[in-house]
């Protein structure tokens, strides 16, 4: 089995394709393009994709589409500085053919508001994508994060 994870500081910066967010406009559906960042990841045939850091909502999410493979994106449900357009947020795409028993978006005493955790239950194993807080302007909730995975 082979996963890549990735931390791609904004899904629409520049890894699906070589254009800007604004550039990408309303497109409804985004593919990989030749040369581009995903394509060159997907040469490695990885059976999943675990991205941190999308700054997307679902809307926008649910645009970026790997031919064979299913996609799960979890985005930050606060507003402002933090709205999910702006801020964290995590994405997996897993081959087509892998059968997903069930998703979920949270972890036993965490409230996971700003889309940091995405678990992947198949009947082999248990997969785990975390966008982890920092601790700088966000310590608190880094605080919170790590007493709840302990």
């Amino acid at each position: 089995m082979k996963i890549i994870s990735w931390n791609v500081n904004g899904i629409r910066s520049r890894i699906f394709n070589d254009k800007t967010s604004n550039q990408i406009g309303k497109v409804k559906t985004i593919y990989p393009e030749n040369d581009s960042p995903i394509k060159k990841i997907l040469e490695y045939d990885p059976d999943i994709i675990c991205l941190q850091e999308t700054r997307c909502d679902m809307i926008q999410g649910n645009r970026f589409n790997i031919q064979g493979y299913t996609s799960y994106f979890n985005c930050s449900t606060l507003e402002g500085a933090r709205s999910p357009n702006r801020y964290s947020g995590t994405a997996v795409f897993i081959m087509s053919t892998i059968p997903v028993k069930n998703v979920e978006y949270q972890i036993d005493n965490y409230n996971d508001t700003e889309g940091r955790i995405i678990i992947i239950n198949t009947d082999e194993y248990k997969l785990f994508t975390v966008y982890a807080p920092n601790s700088g302007t966000n310590y608190e909730n880094k605080i919170n994060f790590m007493n709840a995975a302990l």
